[in-house]
């Protein structure tokens, strides 16, 4: 092969890679990507302890986040949603931009129902029915 065969052939696999990657970041961008933790917090009238479930859109387009929830097991049995955020900042089903972030308080008595229930996921469920779960230690 001369020359010109190596620099086609050269040419010929940076143009099949630069398609694998394109083809592979068009799927990651549109698909829904969420973050969700469980964070501690503390209500500044009575200064009680209670949790709260934190949820980041990673992802480039905007999800509604319908249903977050504790659980006992990651895909099956009862769930404790959190339907009402304690400090009156979110209204769930929220529209999510991408890149947000928001905290949903639960009650300040809701610790002794976790460690009651034994729970041990947080979970967000999304509109479009995708639900993302996160194991959290110990209360």
């Amino acid at each position: 092969m001369d020359w010109i065969g190596w620099t086609t052939f050269g040419i010929a696999v940076v143009g099949a890679t630069l398609g694998v990657f394109n083809a592979w970041w068009m799927v990651r961008r549109d698909s829904v990507r969420l973050r969700v933790r469980l964070v501690s917090l503390m209500t500044l009238p009575d200064g009680q302890w209670t949790i709260g479930i934190e949820v980041t859109n990673l992802g480039y387009i905007p999800v509604t986040l319908s249903e977050v929830a504790l659980r006992r097991h990651a895909y099956w049995g009862k769930r404790m949603v959190v339907h009402s955020d304690y400090f009156n900042q979110v209204k769930l089903p929220l529209r999510m931009e991408p890149r947000t972030q928001i905290t949903v308080a639960a009650e300040p008595n809701v610790r002794g129902q976790i460690k009651k229930a034994r729970c041990r996921w947080c979970t967000a469920t999304t509109a479009c029915g995708v639900t993302v779960r996160k194991r959290f230690g110990r209360l």
